[in-house]
């Protein structure tokens, strides 16, 4: 099992990245991976992520989707972070989530999801 406290540091570390480096900086860190993940691995991932967002501000979706790519990268396996967009209120809304295998790791479940237009697939570089 994932340890609760390599996913916190994980999350607090991305989320301090994004905002002083970026996306297109901090992508990097993250290694190419080839596997595919168990359903346990990703159910685990989940968890430690969602849980220790809870303690970082600001950890957006993005910040969550990133820390679980680096995560499952890390043991060799792929994901894949998509982006969408949705109109709410004459206000456009974003957000991420991750997905390996055909399963939304983290970032919603698949009928929240279908209100967003894709508008990006980010993979590790």
């Amino acid at each position: 099992m994932l340890p609760l406290m390599q996913a916190l540091c994980i999350v607090a570390l991305i989320r301090l990245g994004l905002s002083t480096l970026g996306y297109n900086r901090l992508r990097r860190i993250v290694p190419v991976a080839r596997g595919a993940a168990p359903p346990e691995i990703l159910k685990a991932v989940s968890w430690a992520v969602r849980r220790s967002a809870r303690l970082v501000p600001g950890a957006s979706c993005l910040s969550q989707a990133l820390a679980a790519q680096f995560l499952l990268a890390r043991r060799g396996f792929n994901s894949i972070i998509k982006v969408g967009v949705r109109e709410e209120g004459g206000k456009i809304l974003a957000h991420a989530w991750l997905i390996s295998e055909g399963r939304v790791v983290i970032g919603g479940s698949g009928t929240d999801l279908t209100a967003y237009t894709p508008i990006a697939h980010l993979t590790p570089p």
